[in-house]
């Protein structure tokens, strides 16, 4: 690591702040002093974050793959996050405490070289220090990191950020009086290189929404976003169409790049502030008349997992009072909480579980500050289970009547 570390430094030195601006691209060469420890090997550089938690959860796989090639590739793990945020997050995952791939934190070269917006991105460059790959964290898998180092033929999606909003509207101003602008509507196919990601427009006081923005976003949650009053998550659609594969994606990972340019969409709307309160009715009507399908609220009995409390739960939970106190340990799966809020807790609990196929009802009164300390993941629920259980709190499946999202054609 030391070693590795000199290099940098020398590259910054050498070359100037001007050229370390120039953002390299498919076929470009990095400069030899940079990676020379490295030499005659293919250089994965993963671009990561503290806050990326598929990163982290990444790096026991790049370490797999680290190891199985080990002759033939460095994996470099890189994050422009500074020491102390680093090593903040080491006090409480295992798996950044315990990787033992080469770690550059507080990077102001390699983040310079490469634009992005969001991680994991990862940088596939050969023997030769040319970049060939730039990528999302998924394509890095065993297949392909195998035909890289090898030297075989490989195709792979580029991910680049730079390309800016070339869609009709992107560059329009906000609906205002004062550009005349009265309405805005389009929809686009998936959008190479631009991050997935959906927003609200707000007027210039920010104060009032008047639009909806959304890039490489599914079905799913377009429709979903069409529908605020409801709990934002795909257990509480129930699709009663004919071909429901533009709502599910695949669980063969092969198919993900296939699906993503298929069924990811780019929309956006705008309205003036006078109209804005109905800009979710525009919005229901704009995805209605696009793709064919009609969508409403409905109470539904459907199969749920609910977390309830019994009769000791009172006793069991009442904190002893002190400051409060909330850790997280071994990568989220032992929790302690001292004087902490029951009701946050549970919901970080329904939202940790939002993939799972039941929806999760949390039906508990007790809204005083609980200590608790469970030592399992709050997707295991089995386990879970048994944790609450010795505070007073049970979980089980149950049918319910909920508001659900019905989708049909």
């Amino acid at each position: 690591m030391k070693k590795f570390f000199i290099s940098v430094v020398f590259f910054v030195l050498c070359t100037g702040g001007a050229h370390a601006q120039q953002y390299l691209g498919i076929g470009d060469k990095l400069p030899d002093s940079l990676l020379q420890q490295y030499k005659g090997k293919s250089i994965l550089i993963d671009f990561w974050g503290i806050y990326c938690k598929s990163c982290i959860e990444a790096f026991p796989h790049l370490e797999s793959l680290q190891q199985k090639y080990k002759d033939k590739l460095q994996v470099l793990l890189v994050t422009k996050d500074s020491p102390e945020m680093v090593n903040k997050l080491k006090a409480r995952s295992a798996i950044v405490r315990n990787v033992s791939l080469p770690m550059i934190v507080n990077d102001k070269v390699f983040s310079n070289l490469f634009f992005f917006r969001s991680q994991p991105t990862d940088i596939w460059i050969d023997t030769s220090g040319i970049v060939r790959h730039i990528t999302e964290g998924w394509h890095v898998n065993e297949v392909n990191i195998g035909k890289f180092v090898m030297g075989k033929e490989l195709t792979l999606p580029l991910k680049d950020e730079r390309i800016q909003d070339e869609i009709v509207g992107a560059n329009v101003a906000p609906t205002d009086s004062t550009n005349g602008l009265l309405f805005l509507s389009y929809l686009t196919s998936y959008q190479q290189g631009q991050p997935a990601m959906i927003g609200k427009i707000w007027d210039k006081s920010e104060r009032h929404q008047i639009g909806i923005k959304a890039t490489n976003i599914t079905l799913n949650t377009l429709f979903m976003t069409a529908f605020p009053n409801i709990e934002q998550f795909n257990n509480r659609i129930i699709l009663e169409v004919k071909d429901p594969t533009a709502f599910q994606f695949p669980k063969d990972s092969t198919l993900w790049d296939w699906f993503i340019k298929n069924y990811h969409y780019c929309y956006e709307l705008r309205l003036p502030p006078d109209k804005a309160k109905g800009l979710y009715s525009y919005m229901k009507e704009d995805l209605q008349r696009n793709f064919g399908y009609s969508a409403k609220v409905e109470k539904r009995k459907v199969k749920c997992i609910v977390i309830s409390q019994t009769k000791e739960a009172s006793s069991r939970l009442q904190t002893k009072g002190g400051a409060p106190v909330l850790e997280e340990l071994d990568d989220e799966t032992k929790f302690t909480l001292r004087n902490q809020n029951l009701n946050a807790f549970l919901e970080r609990v329904k939202y940790y579980n939002e993939t799972k196929p039941l929806p999760l009802v949390i039906d508990v009164s007790y809204k005083g500050n609980v200590d608790m300390d469970i030592n399992c993941a709050l997707t295991d629920l089995p386990r879970l289970k048994e944790e609450l259980s010795a505070y007073g709190l049970s979980i089980h499946e149950e049918m319910r009547e909920l508001n659900m999202l019905v989708i049909r054609n």
